[in-house]
């Protein structure tokens, strides 16, 4: 029984896998097109009816100062970032609850 989960879980890691090397694949094949996309985080574009104090002061010229390959750079790895984040938290809180039922 033990073995067949584990089958099961390489399984889905290998999927996971071949859909994030088709994902970078399609990315890199269209690095051009991308590239073109301007990305522009001022204030001035955010919703109106979305008012957070601390929201007002943040400045980010240092990222419409990047070029565009910097920019998606930056976004990749602070996807990674954020995933691994919540990835940790999420098993955290999934041993913690093992632990309570025993």
């Amino acid at each position: 029984m033990r073995e067949d989960v584990s089958k099961k879980w390489i399984d889905y890691f290998t999927v996971a896998g071949l859909v994030i090397f088709v994902v970078l694949g399609i990315v890199y094949l269209n690095l051009e097109t991308i590239s073109r996309i301007h990305i522009d985080f001022s204030m001035d574009s955010a919703l109106p009816w979305i008012e957070i104090p601390w929201l007002a002061g943040l400045n980010f010229d240092w990222f419409n100062a990047m070029d565009p390959v910097s920019r998606m750079i930056f976004g990749f790895l602070m996807l990674m970032l954020g995933g691994s984040l919540v990835g940790g938290l999420w098993m955290v809180a999934i041993r913690k609850r093992a632990i309570a039922r025993k």
